[in-house]
């Protein structure tokens, strides 16, 4: 599994086995200069190729998949996570290498907002 940063807030990260933590701090693992995030915002844990984020502060706030997480949550190949203005992506490393930046621009889809 990688994680990826779509704004560019960091390099992708290879998920291993193990706990990263995620935070603005310089002990945390992964690293992201960000003012909402706290020193150690949140925990990333892969066990078995299975993916669990967890909430270290009760102040920290976290979504996933636009649905706010109190406590902990898996989170699975394709998930958003969004943690203060960091947006992460859960990809499988094959994904991952797919996603290169070919220089398009794109044009998403909006519902006109009626006033």
């Amino acid at each position: 599994m990688k994680l990826h940063f779509p704004h560019g807030d960091h390099a992708d990260v290879e998920l291993q086995e193990g706990k990263y933590t995620v935070g603005s701090s310089a002990k945390a693992d992964i690293t992201v200069d960000d003012k909402g995030l706290g020193e150690i915002h949140a925990t990333l844990s892969v066990v078995d190729n299975e993916c669990e984020v967890k909430i270290d502060n009760e102040a920290s706030l976290i979504s996933v998949n636009g649905k706010l997480v109190k406590g902990r949550k898996e989170v699975r190949e394709g998930d958003l996570i969004i943690a203060a203005q960091v947006h992460m992506k859960v990809l499988s490393s094959v994904e991952a290498e797919a996603t290169v930046d070919d220089n398009r621009t794109r044009v998403r889809m909006a519902l006109p907002k009626y006033i």
